[in-house]
């Protein structure tokens, strides 16, 4: 193996003041035979005036600063670049004192692993736990809790076990998927970069090994392409390109971009990595995108496509606040969110957390080095996204107005204007109906908290749109049915996830924690119900459209609208039908408006074989070859247009809707009766007819396609034509 086999690997050491980090990347350093040799004199020498009685004083290494020295603590982030025989390595060797947690923050902000040091002596600390939330709120993934002075401890077992259980406890509150814990001694060499005789009883990895192999690959990758733009070059007139890093995807020249926020789009004609003309590049590349028509994207803008994201001017965001002065509602900054920089003001603080147990507080202010979750409004619009679904886009830092100090460091967890009332009393206790509150099982209901056979337990029905859930999503369900329910879920046959065994009592704080892990409830009864979708265009080679950005279009328009019955969505890409579009109620089929180029074709008989309809066919008229469209026959499938080797045949994606469809105690297939919807404002405003239709002529309790055989067939059709011309 050798050191690109597992790529670079960047990763912080943290925990409190005087765990050893310093000394632990210095021991690395020196016994891997990564020092110059001027370098190994000069901390020989340093090392005779230290502390250590003329023995290695390995965290010289790192501690450069004078003050450092002196006080023998990290104050400034030290970041240094080696390499082994197996891998490359950048660390960040961060300060442990609570008054420099902030330059702590900073180097987490870019590591892919944390290795938190514990004092064997002194265990867990309440720094060693605000660390390690700042970095669970970072993002990183991986840790490595490294128990240190296990040579004070007498390399005692014992104490390593019950240290261990600490740590233990601290990863099941954090929910840390991917940890491991290795006794060490930083100023001896136990364990980090070979074994040693001390700790005969460990059986494990040492530290160095461990980073060696360690494979923080496999992560969540973000949705689409997107770009913020960081600057506008315009060198002349005749050029005007838009720079800046690719966060996530591909983008390629033909590509049809969209600049957000103004939504407007246009194709991708040059791309520049560095200097050189490119085909493409790939996310983690710094490019120019030239396009081919003026569109008004300035710095702060975003490129996107098929990314999701969004455009709000409130959100909520968890803060490790950093300033001197306190945090207090309606107190004005600057908000950083990629490029893009604009004034605004925390309206509102949800609660903090303590870093001790986790539990949240109520609050009206927070001070230096506490970590609380606040309602954010800017004083326009902007490019974002919830962290757990673009990085870039989703974290963000405060800026003081009148200093221009960093205030705080932070991460979006919900956009948008919508806000849940705080699950928290002023004294942090759960809110609790009084218990003469008779139980509104209605409000349940719509809720998604359906009754079961068994007295006072529901099976909660949660909105999956389109079939996606993240994997941050699915631990957050399965913590829930362990915690609160029977340990399992209940997969519907409309892409759904059930949680049984919820107990009355737990509602409340079963939504709470749902809402904390980005997940939420769905709906029951007489309303739009969670949209369903198959993976679409983005993913099939079949799909004519993209499906989940559209469901997701759909369930934000429509979701939870109160209608005489309940009313389902259901998008499929294509011809395949996966999703049995024709099932439902509104019904919506991916294809193709196709046109033949006769001046391309060269008469192969693709598309002939191709078309399971029979709708194409070849034929020589007075020795001339030709071919015809029997447009009757034609179901748009779109095959002839992917499988022609000469784009002889055109197509433009459009929507193909059915109508009153229904599966259950009645079973009836939609009807299709419109031409191919090519526009989302034409579908949409068909969609609104087709709901107010419902509205309007239903009975009560009366199914869609009830409403519509009664009031007659000729009529609805008349209605929808009237909103498909607009």
């Amino acid at each position: 193996m050798n050191n690109t086999d597992l790529g670079l690997l960047k990763f912080i050491t943290c925990g409190s003041v005087d765990d050893g980090k310093s000394t632990l990347i210095g021991h690395i350093l020196y016994d891997s035979k990564l020092l110059y040799a001027d370098q190994e004199r000069a901390l020989i020498l340093d090392s005779q005036v230290g502390s250590r009685g003329g023995k290695i004083d390995y965290s010289l290494l790192l501690d450069g600063l004078m003050a450092e020295r002196e006080q023998g603590i990290t104050i400034d982030v030290a970041y240094r670049y080696f390499t082994t025989e197996k891998r490359s390595f950048i660390v960040a060797d961060t300060p442990g004192h609570e008054e420099y947690t902030r330059n702590m923050a900073v180097g987490a902000s870019f590591a892919d692993l944390a290795v938190i040091l514990v004092d064997a002596k002194r265990g867990v600390l309440p720094q060693t736990l605000r660390h390690a939330r700042i970095c669970a709120l970072m993002g990183i993934r991986y840790f490595v809790f490294a128990v240190n002075k296990m040579d004070l401890t007498g390399y005692s077992e014992e104490r390593f076990e019950a240290i261990s259980l600490e740590i233990e406890k601290l990863v099941s509150d954090l929910k840390l998927a991917n940890s491991v814990i290795i006794p060490v001694s930083a100023t001896e060499g136990d364990n980090i970069t070979k074994r040693g005789g001390n700790m005969a009883w460990y059986g494990g990895a040492t530290l160095l090994s461990y980073l060696e192999s360690v494979d923080i690959g496999g992560g969540k990758i973000e949705a689409g392409f997107y770009m913020p733009v960081q600057r506008v070059c315009r060198p002349d007139h005749t050029f005007r390109g838009f720079q800046g890093q690719v966060e996530s995807g591909t983008v390629s020249i033909g590509d049809m971009l969209t600049a957000l926020p103004s939504g407007e789009t246009a194709v991708v004609k040059k791309i520049y990595v560095t200097d050189k003309q490119a085909d493409s590049a790939v996310a983690g590349q710094p490019v120019t995108v030239q396009l081919d028509r003026e569109v008004d994207v300035s710095r702060g803008c975003v490129l996107a496509r098929g990314a999701e994201l969004k455009t709000a001017g409130e959100f909520e965001a968890t803060l490790l606040w950093m300033d001197n002065q306190k945090l207090t509602v309606g107190r004005e900054y600057w908000v950083k969110i990629g490029a893009k920089l604009l004034p605004a003001v925390v309206s509102g603080i949800r609660h903090k957390v303590d870093v001790n147990t986790g539990a949240l507080m109520s609050v009206d202010a927070a001070v230096k080095n506490e970590i609380v979750r606040c309602e954010i409004a800017m004083t326009e619009p902007a490019v974002l996204d919830e962290f757990r679904s673009h990085k870039t886009l989703g974290e963000l830092i405060l800026i003081d107005r009148v200093s221009r100090s960093t205030a705080a460091c932070g991460v979006i967890e919900a956009v948008g204007k919508q806000r849940a009332e705080s699950a928290l009393s002023r004294d942090g206790a759960l809110k609790q109906k009084p218990r003469d509150t008779p139980v509104d099982y209605k409000a349940l209901k719509c809720g998604g908290f359906m009754q079961q056979v068994q007295k006072n337990n529901f099976s909660l029905r949660l909105k999956v749109v389109g079939g996606n859930l993240t994997a941050d999503q699915l631990l957050t369900i399965a913590e829930i049915s362990k915690k609160y329910g029977a340990g399992h879920v209940h997969l519907t046959s409309r892409q759904g996830v059930e949680i049984p065994f919820i107990k009355l009592a737990d509602v409340e704080q079963v939504k709470a924690e749902l809402e904390a892990g980005g997940v939420n409830t769905g709906v029951c009864g007489p309303r739009v119900r969670t949209v369903t979708a198959c993976q679409g265009g983005e993913i099939c080679p079949s799909g004519c459209i993209d499906t989940y950005p559209l469901a997701r279009q759909i369930s934000e328009r429509y979701f939870g609208r109160e209608l005489p019955h309940k009313f389902k969505f259901g998008v499929t890409g294509c011809m395949n039908n996966c999703l049995k579009a024709e099932e439902n109620d509104l019904g919506v089929k991916g294809g193709y408006v196709i046109e033949w180029e006769k001046e391309s074709c060269t008469f192969c008989g693709v598309c002939v074989k191709v078309c399971r309809e029979g709708a194409i066919t070849q034929r020589v008229v007075d020795g001339v070859d030709d071919i015809v469209l029997d447009e009757i026959k034609c179901n748009n499938c779109g095959r002839c247009v992917k499988s022609c080797p000469m784009d002889a045949w055109r197509g433009e994606p459009g929507y193909i809707l059915s109508f009153g469809g229904t599966f259950g105690n009645l079973i009836a297939k939609g009807e299709q009766f419109l031409p191919v919807i090519k526009d989302k404002e034409t579908l949409f405003r068909v969609a609104d007819a087709a709901l107010d239709f419902f509205d309007k002529h239903a009975k009560p309790s009366e199914r869609f396609r009830v409403a519509v055989d009664r009031t007659g067939w000729n009529t609805f059709k008349k209605e929808m034509e009237a909103a498909y011309h607009g």
